[in-house]
């Protein structure tokens, strides 16, 4: 026959935790020789953002963006409003970004004849 269940007495539980915690605290020593672990991943895991800003701030002094309406010739003289890459240092324009002309993509995907239109003209030509 099974032996009956008895409730160990307030002593005995309290005995038994004092031991149960003395085996965890050994195992679980916080020596805080592993903290700069949490950092290394911070650091690797924020690092593709960072250079990502970066660049694009590079890139933005680089080049410069002008949006103008003019009339295309290949198509059909019809006004479009593009979007005009400059570089900055110059001020020479160096590609079409975007061009409404082409639907709801947006990119040109022509030969640019529109880009001489955005040449600044200089004075002492005149």
């Amino acid at each position: 026959m099974p032996e009956k269940y008895t409730r160990p007495s307030l002593g005995q539980a309290a005995h038994g935790l004092q031991s149960c915690n003395a085996i965890y605290a050994r195992r679980a020593v916080m020596t805080g020789q592993g903290h700069w672990v949490a950092s290394l991943v911070l650091l690797v895991a924020i690092s593709p953002i960072v250079v990502m800003w970066l660049s694009g701030l590079a890139a933005d002094r680089k080049y410069r963006l002008e949006s103008h309406s003019v009339r295309c010739r290949e198509h059909d003289n019809r006004l479009v409003r593009c979007t005009v890459v400059r570089d900055a240092s110059t001020g020479d324009p160096v590609g079409i970004q975007s061009c409404n002309g082409y639907g709801e993509t947006g990119t040109a995907d022509c030969a640019h004849t529109c880009l001489p239109l955005f040449a600044r003209r200089s004075l002492s030509a005149a």
